[in-house]
């Protein structure tokens, strides 16, 4: 055989049939017959799939997901009218709780069981929702919104059973994240395909909802012919622009309003649906870098130890053991000189201690090397001596300077760090504790803990109340009663008191911060009312407020 394959003409003969019918393929396509000519079959390229494409597209085939677009898109409506354009307020809980009311109704749906964990939640996120009503500080309300923001997807992502992990771990973060940030984003058109997909559904209920598509619908339009309308015709312009004043309303807000909620409302439909479709993800390995080298870190530890050390040594010696000042410098001037600075170094050791608890290198058992966790301990006990010093200082400055929100909320923050520490402690010598737990719980306690003070109202009664006890007293001091005018309507009460009990130069400043205080509750509606205000504006109605050339006295009517 090997032979025969060898021989010339063998090898010929069974060239000649493929040289034939090559050259029957070439001419047969070059002469134009394309009967006989048969190319290769073309690739066809497999179509690009999202993550979990074919469950979401299977949830927006069911009403309930045209149902919530509907409801999503008068949420977002909801919430620009209440809340852009008017403020922190009262409009706050009532807008968390229609989102609620909506979120259980939509993924409830999904036939599964709530964990406790997400339903324990709801309590601060209540209890913080509701802290806009109940306070009147700005700073507040910024703590509140950050933490809103963090825990309200949290709750959702427990609830609607998409995380493996516990409520506060890396893991839960990690999936919060990609279900409230990734996978709308990817998803932004499923609010679209829901509605074309039930549109003209022949289902039960069906009559009714197309009516209310076709009201969301009209809005805009009818938006955009009356505003035609009013520019083509005087008399209908007239009668429009009269009924517009009555409602308060305008062409301009209506736009927004509708524009920012449509914004809105699709990325609160394609969060809900794509929380509702989405199975429960693989338990993800997460785990940080290789570690920073232990002798490294123990030589950045010990330099950094040596000179919080000798600071303290001066703290304990200035402060706590009456040592006389430099330059003659009072203890109030050194308190104010170091009182932020002292905050900023409490900021940084904190971020310099989560660094070392989570990227430091540890062994098998997780445990960091000894002489590192004893240089750790060192650094966050000096740091409590700081935190003292802090604290020690806040109150000598207080005491000649009186109260500010600043200091107020500056010093509730050194409180966070002091307990927060504790959990870091805590953490070095026993690895299994879990040290971001204590520190979101301690968070959100404070935080709430926060909601309960009325901030304005307390400043304004310790200023006052420091201010007539030292008129009892040879050295009257002073009081900022523009700073209490501009507290607004928390300080309503402490303003009329010190207008009261006063005469002359201050009463007359007095009557002017109440009146500042009157003109900045008239800005307010409904939507942004606090209960502050509700107490002020009580209390102004039955005060008489005199014009400030007149010297006569008023009171509180029975």
């Amino acid at each position: 055989m090997l032979e025969q394959d060898k021989n010339p003409e063998n090898l010929n003969q069974s060239e000649e049939p493929a040289k034939a019918s090559e050259n029957s393929n070439i001419s047969d396509y070059v002469g134009g017959n394309l009967n006989n000519y048969y190319p290769h079959p073309a690739h066809t390229p497999t179509p690009y799939k999202r993550i979990d494409q074919d469950e979401i597209f299977e949830h927006i085939t069911h009403r309930q997901s045209f149902t919530v677009v509907i409801l999503c898109w008068i949420f977002g409506i909801l919430f620009a009218d209440l809340f852009l354009t008017a403020g922190f307020g009262l409009s706050i809980p009532i807008l968390t709780a229609l989102f609620y009311a909506i979120a259980f109704w939509y993924l409830t749906k999904k036939n599964i069981i709530i964990s406790k964990q997400s339903l324990v939640l709801l309590i601060p996120i209540a209890l913080l929702s509701l802290g806009y009503f109940i306070q009147d500080n700005e700073t507040t309300y910024l703590i509140n919104t950050l933490l809103l923001v963090c825990l309200i997807p949290l709750q959702l992502c427990h609830m609607s059973r998409t995380t493996s992990g516990r409520i506060f771990s890396l893991q839960s973060i990690y999936d919060t994240i990609i279900s409230f940030v990734a996978r709308p984003i990817i998803y932004l058109d499923v609010p679209f395909k829901a509605i074309s997909t039930n549109i003209g559904k022949k289902e039960k209920g069906s009559k009714s909802t197309m009516i209310v598509l076709g009201l969301v619908i009209s809005l805009p339009l009818a938006a955009i012919f009356i505003s035609l309308f009013i520019k083509a015709d005087e008399a209908f312009g007239f009668l429009a622009n009269k009924v517009y004043e009555n409602l308060n309303i305008s062409f301009g807000k209506i736009y927004f309003d509708l524009i920012f909620g449509t914004g809105t409302a699709i990325f609160i439909a394609a969060w809900l649906i794509t929380l509702r479709a989405r199975k429960v993800p693989e338990k993800t390995i997460i785990k940080p870098c290789k570690g920073i080298n232990e002798i490294l870190t123990a030589t950045v530890f010990i330099v950094i130890d040596l000179i919080f050390i000798l600071f303290v040594i001066i703290q304990l010696g200035y402060l706590f053991a009456g040592m006389e000042l430099p330059n003659g410098m009072s203890y109030a001037d050194y308190a104010r000189s170091g009182f932020f600075e002292l905050c900023g170094v409490l900021c940084v050791s904190v971020i310099v201690i989560m660094i070392c608890l989570i990227f430091v290198q540890k062994n098998d058992k997780q445990r960091l090397p000894g002489y590192i966790s004893f240089l750790l301990t060192v650094f966050i006990l000096c740091n409590y001596v700081i935190i003292a010093s802090s604290a020690y200082r806040m109150i000598t400055y207080i005491s000649a300077y009186d109260l500010s929100e600043k200091r107020v909320m500056v010093t509730w923050l050194d409180a966070v760090f002091a307990i927060c520490m504790i959990g870091a402690i805590i953490k070095i010598w026993r690895p299994k504790f879990n040290a971001f737990s204590f520190t979101a719980l301690t968070v959100i306690i404070m935080s709430v803990a926060l909601n309960t003070v009325n901030v304005k109202a307390l400043i304004a009664d310790y200023n006052v109340d420091k201010y007539l006890e030292s008129r009892t007293t040879s050295s009257e001091r002073k009081v900022d009663i523009e700073y209490l005018g501009n507290l607004g309507s928390s300080a309503v009460k402490a303003t009329y008191r010190l207008y009261v009990n006063s005469d002359y130069e201050i009463k007359d400043r007095a009557l002017n911060a109440l009146k500042t205080q009157e003109r900045l509750l008239s800005y307010k509606t409904w939507k942004n009312y606090s209960l502050p205000d509700i107490q002020a504006s009580s209390l102004l109605k039955q005060i008489k407020l005199p014009d400030n050339n007149q010297n006569t006295d008023f009171s509180v009517s029975s």
